[in-house]
């Protein structure tokens, strides 16, 4: 019956008051939602490769480089071959090799695409890692060296709705490789491939990734030292390069959040990103709760009679915080029934924009009986907590004297600011993301990486006649000049070993593009000294160029004419030039040591295409109506430098949009209470403001009378948010190794932006209450 009791007053209390439910329920709402969807992302990125039924026991082998101390994810073939035979504790081995530098052409009747994820692998790949077949063999699919397993998006693009498995596809236009079976590739593994096949019987040359599979309870560390020792005692081959044969094992769902390693297979995600994720999740729900609290307590006094009157009555507080904690949680039920609504409209729209799938996640999480009732508690004990305790605190003669709620004005205040301070902090964050990426969509780069296009070559025989086909292009008064390269800047560049000449060789690693004469003139890369390559000089396949990194990282006064030498091709050279620092990776890395060298049509994957910009169309066209002449067999495949760039910085962009977003949420649920606090303030001075205008006060008058307490707070709100956004900003930046100054602006204007829109949302309410005529206000008197 008491139970029963508490319910029916919490309904009236509720119906009453009906604005002031709406508002606290919309905004309780908004900030579970928030919260909700931010969770879900971060426990999707926190189950990446946990999928597999042996990830707790498997384990990448890295190895760390004696010249830069960073990790590699990728080693020499044999090691894992030569640690799997050596120690019985390795249960199982896969070794991975990523087509990252020649992208090789698959065919199937008229269907023609170049495939950048395509693997080759052991046939041991889905031992280790059981993905879920959708078509095919189960056991092993990859047992016959001619056989390719497809992802379903690959079988899809290949054979539409038609049965994949059994039917051939063509590699490079050599190989005819049969379609054993098809698999669901989940987004939240690292292991993002279109297909795999296997390899020769004996990889060599080609550095791997490889994955180890261990034995029940045994430990990675002390296994990973006794595999570095064997390894120095026994492996022979590239024994010029300079090992350090410390290999760790890294736990396999480890790699996304936490490896940043040479030669990934492809970019991972960030922890100090959940992190932040997390924090914005609980500020948003924290500015909800505050809310609540805010409006609950500035409605103390109409609330006062009703605690005075039921504690003469005998009632103890515990029961009125029991009956006030009763009415939140019951908000918080109406709050998140409005909030499922809410997730069950928004989900598809999260999902399309951080490409993640989370329904799952959603449905498993949310809907458990632990869940709703945990989120449910939660917020109903958080925003309900304070003002239980302080309706239940007043004393009936206090409330005869009228003196209950006294207390509440100070802490209204300082939740108020802290609403603001946070919905400032975000916004001044997200002012601060898009100045970066504007930074960096318009840094110099060192090359001109406007109307320059780069068609994919795979052609050996367009390749070898690499000068005549120049010629030939060159012909369209569009197009400007044309390089053959091997690796273009915001792609994956190869690097290969040199060495000085001395009676100490120094062995050093360097990033390498491999091109033709003309690839500085084309890129449009300044020289520094010395001079360019040139077709005149026959000794040019000797020559090296290079940036002013990797003059430095050598210690040289003066380059040119120094000799070094390649130990890939076991060959010596001399450096003819150098060329200014020219970005070939994200702003988030510092500028490599490179080398510039003309190698062999062998090299080259792609052709670089300086374009004018007045016909780019008409220059497209002929492009491809030449490549058809010269290789009909290959698809024209091109993309502009500038767009590839700018994908490099899309987690950013993300990030940028995911901080305006709910930025944009903490300030909507701030004005939903800060309107209740207005129409509450202008309710309590309706009989001041009413004498006010009896004795000549305009409405400018009783707008600013009720406006400067909420101004003061907003301009309080800046004090404290400011040094806090610069603290987190400037921590996120850092994560640039180029990167803009934080610009004094953005926060002047998120300062003038809250303000501007708090002054809005009071000013109704305060125009409101000044419009009333004096004697509907004193009427009552």
């Amino acid at each position: 019956a008491m139970f029963q009791n508490y319910a029916k007053i919490a309904f009236r209390n509720l119906f009453k008051q009906r604005g002031y439910a709406f508002i606290n329920i919309a905004g309780l709402a908004v900030g579970i939602v928030s919260c909700i969807l931010i969770f879900l992302y971060i426990a999707d990125e926190l189950r990446f490769d946990r999928q597999f039924s042996a990830s707790d026991r498997t384990y990448r082998l890295i190895d760390y480089i004696k010249s830069d101390g960073e990790p590699y994810a990728a080693v020499p073939p044999k090691w894992g071959k030569m640690a799997a035979q050596q120690f019985p504790e390795i249960a199982n081995m896969v070794r991975i090799r990523k087509m990252d530098l020649f992208t090789p052409l698959i065919t199937h009747g008229e269907k023609r695409f170049y495939e950048d994820s395509i693997w080759f692998v052991d046939s041991t790949f889905f031992a280790v890692f059981d993905f879920e077949v959708a078509a095919g063999d189960r056991q092993s699919p990859l047992q016959a060296p001619n056989s390719i397993v497809l992802s379903e998006s690959a079988a899809r693009k290949y054979f539409g709705e038609q049965e994949a498995v059994g039917k051939s596809l063509t590699y490079n236009q050599q190989e005819q490789l049969l379609v054993t079976a098809v698999v669901k590739v989940p987004k939240n593994t690292h292991l993002q491939f279109s297909m795999v096949r296997r390899f020769p019987p004996e990889p060599s040359g080609w550095w791997v990734r490889t994955y180890l599979l261990l034995k029940e309870n045994t430990a990675p560390a002390p296994l990973a030292a006794k595999i570095g020792m064997y390894l120095q005692e026994n492996y022979r081959e590239d024994d010029a390069v300079s090992f350090q044969f410390s290999p760790k094992l890294q736990p396999v769902t480890d790699i996304h959040l936490h490896s940043n390693a040479q030669w990934e297979l492809g970019p991972n995600g960030n922890i100090a990103a959940l992190y932040l994720l997390g924090a914005i999740a609980i500020l948003i729900l924290l500015v909800a709760c505050i809310n609540f609290m805010n409006l609950a307590t500035a409605r103390a006094i109409h609330r006062g009679r009703e605690v005075g009157m039921r504690k003469v009555l005998g009632a103890h507080r515990r029961q009125l915080a029991a009956q006030f904690l009763g009415e939140s949680i019951l908000m918080a039920i109406f709050a998140f029934i409005l909030a499922l609504g809410l997730l069950e409209f928004l989900l598809p729209y999260f999902e399309a924009f951080t490409n993640k799938h989370i329904s799952d996640l959603y449905r498993s999480y949310v809907f458990s009986t632990g869940g709703i009732f945990s989120i449910i508690l939660f917020v109903g004990l958080l925003s309900g907590s304070y003002p239980a305790l302080f309706l239940s605190s007043f004393k009936p003669i206090n409330i005869l004297k009228g003196a209950a709620g006294s207390r509440s004005p100070r802490l209204r205040k300082a939740l108020v600011v802290s609403q603001f301070a946070i919905s400032m902090i975000l916004l001044i964050g997200t002012g601060v993301i898009f100045d970066q990426l504007e930074y960096v969509k318009n840094k110099r780069l060192g090359f001109n990486k406007d109307k320059l296009l780069v068609i994919t070559s795979r052609d050996r025989e367009v390749n070898t006649s690499y000068e005549s086909i120049k010629a030939s292009l060159l012909q369209h008064s569009d197009i400007v000049n044309i390089s053959f390269s091997q690796a273009v800047p915001g792609r994956r560049v190869t690097s290969f070993r040199y060495t000085m000449p001395g009676n100490e060789p120094l062995e050093f690693g360097m990033t390498a593009f491999a091109t033709d004469h003309d690839f500085i003139k084309t890129m449009g890369i300044e020289m520094k000294a010395g001079r360019d390559f040139s077709a005149d000089f026959g000794t040019d396949h000797e020559a090296f160029i290079l940036n002013q990194a990797a003059v430095a990282a050598l210690g040289w006064e003066n380059p040119v004419g120094r000799e070094i030498g390649v130990t890939y091709f076991n060959k010596m050279g001399r450096v003819v030039g150098v060329v200014e620092d020219f970005h070939f990776n994200s702003l988030h890395q510092s500028v490599d040591p490179a080398v510039i060298q003309v190698m062999p049509p062998g090299f080259f994957s792609k052709i670089i295409v300086r374009v004018r910009g007045e016909n780019l169309t008409g220059a497209i066209n002929f492009l491809e109506r030449k490549w058809n002449e010269f290789a009909p067999d290959y698809p024209f495949d091109f993309y502009f430098v500038d767009q590839d760039l700018e994908n490099l910085y899309r987690g950013d962009e993300a990030l940028g949009e995911i901080f305006a977003g709910f930025a944009i949420l903490a300030i909507t649920i701030a004005c939903l209470g800060l309107f209740g606090l207005a129409a509450f303030a202008a309710e309590q001075r309706t009989r001041e403001i009413g004498v006010r205008k009896v004795l000549g006060a305009s409405v400018m008058n009783v707008f600013t009378l009720l406006s400067k307490e909420f101004v003061k707070l907003t301009l309080l709100a800046n004090l404290i948010a400011w040094p806090l956004a610069w603290l987190v900003m400037n921590t996120w930046l850092q994560e640039f190794a180029y990167r803009t100054d934080i610009s004094g602006w953005i926060f002047l204007l998120s300062g003038i932006t809250v303000l501007a829109i708090a002054l809005c949302t009071v000013s109704y309410q305060a125009i409101r209450a000044a419009l009333i005529n004096p004697v509907e206000s004193l009427r009552h008197e």
